[in-house]
């Protein structure tokens, strides 16, 4: 889906927003993305899946505290989600914390064995 199109039609979209802003991280645009994300969470402040969004956004852009604190809120929203376990555990191991970093991949793939290998083919590396 062309989301830059579709926001054209619906822009205070919070699901058009949040895909716009994760799009925008797959081509490595982070700057760009941020205020997507943003925008999604002023419309819809507890979205688990745009605070997933935002806190990648932040690991692409090295702010490892604020990646951090939304993966943490996006976990406490959605205990389950998966790549915010990941993602958090990515930041972790950035930020020096390899024992935290552990148990979080550890969470992770207790849901989903195959959780580094789809983030891995997303680039998202430790």
């Amino acid at each position: 889906m062309d989301y830059t199109a579709a926001l054209k039609l619906r822009p205070d979209s919070p699901s058009y927003l949040n895909y716009h802003c994760w799009a925008l991280l797959a081509v490595r645009r982070p700057r760009e993305a941020l205020p997507e994300c943003n925008r999604s969470l002023s419309l819809r402040p507890d979205s688990a899946e745009t605070l997933d969004s935002r806190g990648y956004t932040y690991l692409q852009l090295g702010d490892l505290p604020a990646a951090i604190a939304d993966f943490t809120h996006a976990l406490k929203l959605d205990p389950k989600m998966t790549s915010s376990l990941y993602g958090r555990g990515v930041a972790k191991e950035r930020s020096g914390d390899k024992a935290g970093a552990e148990l979080d991949y550890a969470a992770a793939r207790r849901q989903d064995s195959d959780i580094k290998a789809e983030m891995v083919a997303q680039n998202v590396l430790p």
